[in-house]
């Protein structure tokens, strides 16, 4: 019998912290895939409004700056027991304005540690 799923999401430089609750009730999408052949990523979205702090979470360069090395761990937790889904790199973060008074969407892609190895 199921008993109950939960998302935890983790981020921060090298070693990643469990992000604060504002984080998690923006997020809105949370994608994972994993390629054996391939590069494995993630992408995450959430909703920001014109105030909201992770205006300056994830973006911390603009104008063509490399972004800083900030490390995302996505972890499931089913039944009491977490599953690690992704441990991976942010490599872009993006803000799509919102349309008609509805919120902006912040969209942050990564890839697997591989990455950086």
């Amino acid at each position: 019998m199921l008993k109950g799923i939960h998302l935890s999401l983790m981020i921060g430089p090298v070693v990643p912290m469990p992000v604060p609750k504002v984080v998690v009730e923006a997020l809105r999408k949370a994608e994972a895939t994993v390629d054996s052949a391939g590069v494995s990523g993630f992408q995450l979205s959430f909703e920001i409004e014109k105030n909201s702090p992770l205006n300056t979470i994830f973006l911390y360069s603009g104008g063509g700056v490399p972004i800083p090395l900030i490390r995302v761990v996505i972890i499931v937790t089913i039944n009491g027991t977490p599953e690690p889904l992704f441990d991976g790199i942010v490599t872009d973060t993006e803000v799509q304005p919102g349309r008609n008074g509805a919120p902006s969407t912040l969209i942050v892609t990564g890839e697997d540690l591989t990455r950086v190895m």
